[in-house]
Parts: C-alpha cells; structure tokens; sequence
C-alpha cells in the first residue's frame, strides 16, 4: 500500500471515529417543491464537470437556486477550468492533513441551508464526505454506504460499475419519486 492509500485509509478512519455521521433529523423535501440546492461532486475529469454542468441547467430551467461545488483532486485548478456562477471548485491544496476541507468557498457552501444537498461521490472521497456531514441542508441524497447511514436522509444503492451519469439519471429519478405532500421531520 502506498502511502496515498494509507493516507485515505487513516482519512477514513479518523472521518468516522470523529463522529462526522451524528444522527440527524430529515425534512423530507421533493424536488418540485425545493427552491435551493447544493450539488457536491468529483470535478477532476473534465467529463464529469460537463455532466454536473448540464445537471445544473436543467435544474435553473426549472428555477431552482443551484450552487455545485467540485473537488479537483489535484493541487491546481485546471488550465481549462474557470470558477462560473454556482460552479465553484477546491482543490487538494484545501486539504488539510486528515484531508478535511476548508477555506471561504467551502465553508460557505457548508454554511448554505439548501433545501436539498446531492452528493454525488460515487467514488467515496473523503473531502466531499466531510462537507456532506457538516452542511445544514434539510434533505441530503447520497450513495449508500454501510457506514455513512446517518450521514444522509436518502441513499441510492448502486454497484461499483455506476458512472456520474447513470447516477445523476438515478438521482433525479428518486427525487421527483418524493411527493409533494410529504413534509414530515422523522
């Protein structure tokens, strides 16, 4: 094992040892009836970037307040890649040794109370582990892990094959399932 993997190893220990997955009470709220939303992704692969981005369209063309944060696994932002509006970017240099995020754009994102947070780490990565568990967004969907239960309100099961596009597809799906009428604390 080299030692980024010991790194992520002991990460990963330490992320939930800290208790970063306190139980939390959920508001469940339906896409339809959101007015923000927080989108937590990988943004390294310029692919994925474009899927997240389009996502993002789509969801202002249903006039919803969107802000995506991307972690770029890497100590510089991209040449190609520029911060737009609601599509901002940390990168590794953010990271401290426990690779816990920080910094004014990821604090602020943390700080936002959206209505919905999807965290689309398909990859598990700790940093965007870290903003999930400590955003104040009332609804937060993420990708099952037996480990992460209390760290969202609503997981999807996908095998490890998914790619960011299969999962945004699913994602969306689910969230127009919720019904408008359930705004219920569990």
């Amino acid at each position: 094992m080299g030692s980024k993997g010991f790194r992520q190893k002991v990460a990963s220990y330490l992320f939930y040892k800290e208790g970063a997955l306190k139980k939390r009470d959920a508001d469940f709220i339906s896409l339809e009836r959101a007015h923000s939303i927080g989108i937590l992704y990988e943004a390294t692969k310029e692919e994925s970037y474009e899927l997240v981005k389009e996502f993002v369209r789509q969801l202002r063309a249903d006039h919803k307040d969107v802000l995506a944060l991307g972690f770029i696994n890497d100590k510089d932002l991209p040449t190609n890649r520029f911060v737009k509006l609601g599509l901002d970017f940390f990168t590794k240099k953010t990271l401290n040794w426990k690779l816990k995020p920080s910094g004014p754009i990821v604090e602020n994102f943390i700080n936002t109370k959206y209505d919905i947070l999807i965290c689309l780490n398909i990859n598990r990565i700790i940093p965007l582990k870290y903003i999930a568990s400590e955003s104040k967004a009332l609804f937060k969907i993420g990708r099952y892990d037996e480990l992460s239960t209390n760290l969202y309100d609503m997981m999807l099961s996908v095998d490890d094959t998914t790619n960011l596009d299969d999962y945004l597809k699913e994602t969306r799906h689910y969230l127009n399932k919720i019904k408008n009428d359930i705004h219920q604390k569990t």
